[in-house]
């Protein structure tokens, strides 16, 4: 089930007064402790921290080779 749908089911479920600990979700990957919405929201923060790295490293690589940085040696 997407993330997005898990979310949306278990906040509806909330609003039914069911109790977490009766909600139970699947999906495919490694296994985490904690309430579905919890690994979600970690799951989430990680995938933006690495896209915000990755785009830094980028920034700094163009901005390095604009600057006259050579990589990998000098190209002839």
């Amino acid at each position: 089930m997407p993330p997005l749908m898990i979310e949306v089911v278990i906040k509806d479920l909330r609003q039914l007064q069911v109790p977490l600990n009766k909600i139970h979700s699947e999906m495919f990957g490694l296994a985490q402790s904690g309430s579905p919405i919890t690994y979600h929201k970690k799951q989430a923060q990680l995938v933006s921290r690495l896209i915000v790295l990755a785009l830094l490293v980028l920034v700094i690589l163009f901005a390095g080779l604009r600057s006259g940085w050579k990589l990998f040696g000098a190209m002839h």
